[in-house]
């Protein structure tokens, strides 16, 4: 989280990203296991807040697209 008012970055939670192996495993590709945290968050993530900032490697349609939905 950004605390824009106080100038500040809050870390919520850490998640191990998994290997290349366990996300073939699960028919995964980075941005698909991404793209879950946040589906499996979201009521918490919603009611904290309407914007999610990230960096360009998530500008892309499959990451979009799940949090879109």
């Amino acid at each position: 989280m950004v605390d824009v008012d106080n100038n500040t970055a809050i870390s919520l939670e850490a998640v191990q990203t998994p290997n290349r192996m366990t996300l073939q495993k699960r028919s995964q590709s980075l941005l698909d296991h991404y793209a879950q945290l946040f589906m499996e968050r979201n009521t918490t993530l919603k009611a904290l807040s309407d914007y999610v900032v990230a960096d360009g490697y998530f500008a892309k349609k499959p990451f979009v697209d799940a949090l879109c939905h």
